[in-house]
């Protein structure tokens, strides 16, 4: 849960600031040690041309940088090594291929643990026949097949993980926007302060320490609200508008259950039209402000590896959670509900009748990037998602209501769910019955003109 907002800021000169009207300014107090402070931080933060280059090469290529990976990487290497020997060493022995495989395959899926284990193992395994047909160099092969299939069993430390999910696709490339701004702290923080500090929390979770112990409680339908006990930390992310903008995006493609977004992908959602090399800085300031200048609940949720971007709500409760739980289990209850059930629904959809998911997301998006990116589309779809699972517990409090003998109950819910959703023909057939169950025959023909059975 965080925020930020003007033309390609990270363009600027590094001596702007924000004023506290928002516009941009020069400091007329640089003095020579914040500008000798801001020389020697160039290189790192911006990185050299002679650093930069490696690093993204090995980004790319996936090289794994947590101790498990990285002898993993050591012992496919050696496998490569011998696949090479023995192919171009007369007799050009064939099993070279086998070793090529297997080191091709094993860097593949380095991460998972069970094929990782099993292609070990089946090196021990060959050589153990080696040793056990009279080769003694076998049992070199053995030792180093089982040390690694051993290693292979260790869990993937949670910051190097990969996201549970997949990849995202790559988003479509969008139009140059007219501003690009942002307030972001990470521009008022010590001159002296090197990139190194920013690039750390992108490769590792956030420690959420004492302080992120209890659940935090995330309601995103109506007003943003974020609970920490009594606290409501909402307009700690809502002051900064970026982070506020990348909370909620990756908040919506949780409620939508789609894959984490790649960095690239995240970047140009950010900073549609913006120069590669500027929009993926301007990225990784935001993450760094995501995970370190907001509240240690809300930033414990937020995850971050060298390829991906992504919230974890296992110690929160989000409430677009609840309302698709409840759906879900009246939808395979298979029995009409009960009085406990109904009351249940009435409060939740007491609770939510006049509200949408993020409500104002469009205008938070406009400031941001322009609404150049496709977040607004995304949105849209968690609400029709949710105006859905909504619908689910209408119907079941309708039917509930009827059956005893208390129609009227649930006409309220029925027409605001017909609104939102006039194709839901269930809905509009349940609220006929409902008028004509309580005499309101004029409304319920009424009902029957503007919501026309559709034709199979």
């Amino acid at each position: 849960m965080r925020p930020s907002v003007s033309a390609n800021p990270w363009s600027r000169p590094r001596e702007l600031t924000t004023a506290s009207d928002g516009n941009w300014g020069f400091l007329s107090d640089l003095t020579l040690s914040s500008l000798e402070g801001r020389v020697l931080e160039g290189p790192l933060e911006g990185g050299s041309a002679l650093r930069k280059g490696p690093q993204q090469v090995l980004e790319t290529l996936g090289v794994p940088r947590d101790p498990r990976g990285i002898v993993l990487l050591c012992g496919y290497v050696a496998a490569c090594a011998v696949g090479l020997i023995a192919l171009l060493t007369p007799p050009n022995d064939p099993i070279g291929w086998a070793y090529l495989a297997l080191a091709a395959v094993g860097y593949f899926f380095i991460q998972t643990r069970g094929l990782t284990t099993f292609l070990w193992l089946l090196v021990a395994a060959g050589g153990a026949a080696i040793a056990l047909a009279g080769g003694p160099s076998g049992w070199v092969e053995f030792g180093l097949g089982l040390a690694l299939a051993i290693v292979g069993l260790v869990p993937v430390p949670s910051a190097y993980r990969f996201p549970r999910s997949a990849p995202d696709r790559q988003l479509r490339p969008e139009a140059a926007r007219s501003t690009n701004g942002d307030s972001s702290r990470f521009l008022e923080v010590s001159p002296t302060r090197t990139s190194r500090k920013v690039e750390e929390p992108e490769a590792r979770a956030v420690d959420t320490g004492p302080a992120a112990a209890g659940r935090l409680e995330i309601h995103s339908i109506g007003r943003l609200r974020l609970l920490s006990g009594t606290n409501d930390l909402a307009s700690s992310l809502e002051d900064k508008p970026v982070l506020d903008f990348l909370f909620k995006y990756l908040l919506t493609r949780y409620v939508l259950g789609q894959p984490p977004p790649g960095r690239d992908a995240f970047a140009e959602e950010l900073s549609p039209g913006v120069p590669e090399s500027s929009r993926r800085k301007r990225l990784r300031k935001q993450i760094y402000d995501l995970q370190k200048d907001l509240a240690p609940p809300i930033a414990a949720l937020i995850h971050a590896t060298r390829t991906h971007v992504w919230l974890e709500l296992d110690r929160a409760d989000l409430d677009v959670d609840e309302l698709r739980d409840l759906a879900n289990g009246i939808r395979q209850r298979g029995s009409m509900i009960d009085a406990e059930l109904a009351a249940e629904i009435h409060a939740t959809l007491d609770e939510t009748e006049a509200n949408e998911f993020l409500p104002g997301f469009e205008e938070l998006e406009s400031k941001v990037n322009g609404g150049n990116g496709t977040a607004g589309d995304l949105v849209a779809q968690a609400r029709e998602l949710i105006a859905n699972q909504r619908a689910e517990l209408v119907r079941a409090l309708a039917e509930y209501e009827e059956a005893i003998g208390h129609p009227e109950a649930a006409i309220t819910h029925l027409q605001a769910t017909l609104e939102a959703l006039p194709g839901r023909q269930d809905i509009a057939r349940l609220l006929v019955v409902a008028y004509l169950r309580t005499g309101q025959t004029a409304r319920a023909s009424e009902v029957r003109r503007q919501y026309p059975p559709t034709q199979e």
